[in-house]
């Protein structure tokens, strides 16, 4: 028997014009790294156009500080390539209520930007994990089967 995990989309959202924006699908996940005893956890969009794993905010930027990067990508954008150091941490989906984890994903790569102007405020959730889901879109939720 399969279990599901649901998330509500994220709702009312603005453009930098101020302008409304569709609802959006979003997780909740947490990443550890291995040599660290807390993790960090919060929101991440759900954006089936991103090719990578994991595109972090600052947040996490600052957790993987000190961590040394497995290698150098490039990341293609609308702008142009975008040249990232990519580093590996364990990924979990978080319960909403208890902060809990529910469900360990397995190690995961997060693509942090060299340059600061390619940072972003939101964590963008990507093809390289959501390809190893089993997710379903509805509009006003999503659910992962487990």
């Amino acid at each position: 028997m399969s279990d599901e995990i649901i998330y509500p989309y994220s709702t009312n959202g603005l453009s930098t014009k101020g302008q409304q924006i569709p609802d959006i699908p979003v997780v909740h996940l947490s990443i550890k790294r291995e040599e660290k005893n807390y993790s960090v956890a919060g929101q991440a969009l759900v954006d089936t156009g991103f090719d990578g794993g994991l595109y972090p905010n600052l947040m996490i930027i600052e957790y993987l500080e000190g961590l040394k990067p497995t290698k150098i990508e490039e990341l293609e954008s609308v702008g142009g390539s975008i040249t990232c150091e990519m580093f590996r941490v364990i990924a979990s989906f978080v319960d909403l209520e208890t902060q809990g984890t529910i469900k360990t994903i397995g190690e995961i790569n997060i693509y942090v930007p060299i340059s600061p102007e390619a940072l972003s405020d939101e964590v963008i959730l990507g093809r390289e994990v959501l390809n190893t889901l089993n997710i379903k879109l509805n509009g006003k939720r999503i659910s992962i089967i487990t």
